[in-house]
């Protein structure tokens, strides 16, 4: 059985641009450096080898169209779209003023999710 560590390009829709095979390949135990459109897999006997050999192959990523993006254009895309009409599923007549706080409070807990991962990643 082989075990592979795969390293995935930390931006969306970006590409592996420089990928270090030999040094990868040099670790013992590791047998073959995949590369994928938006990833680099190294296969390898064993899990350590696996990961070592990922780190070897320094791996250099294209971020492609999304490398500006930041977590504040992301949530204030999400609060323009939530203003949009959307599709009714099921309608049940339900009164807006029930309505409304359960909205903005979910529209809070996305910010505090947002919020939270750019803490983590740090």
């Amino acid at each position: 059985m082989k075990i592979a560590a795969i390293g995935i390009s930390p931006v969306f829709g970006g590409k592996p641009k420089a990928v270090n095979e030999d040094a990868a390949r040099a670790v013992k135990g590791v047998r073959q450096v995949v590369l994928i459109e938006n990833a680099v897999a190294v296969v390898a006997d064993h899990m350590w080898a696996a990961k070592k050999g990922l780190a070897a192959a320094a791996i250099q990523w294209e971020d492609g169209p999304n490398a500006t993006v930041s977590t504040a254009d992301i949530v204030r895309q999400l609060e323009e779209a939530s203003k949009q009409p959307g599709v009714v599923a099921r309608n049940e007549a339900m009164p807006k003023r029930r309505l409304l706080p359960p909205l903005r409070e979910s529209m809070s807990s996305i910010r505090r999710h947002f919020w939270l991962m750019r803490r983590w990643s740090r």
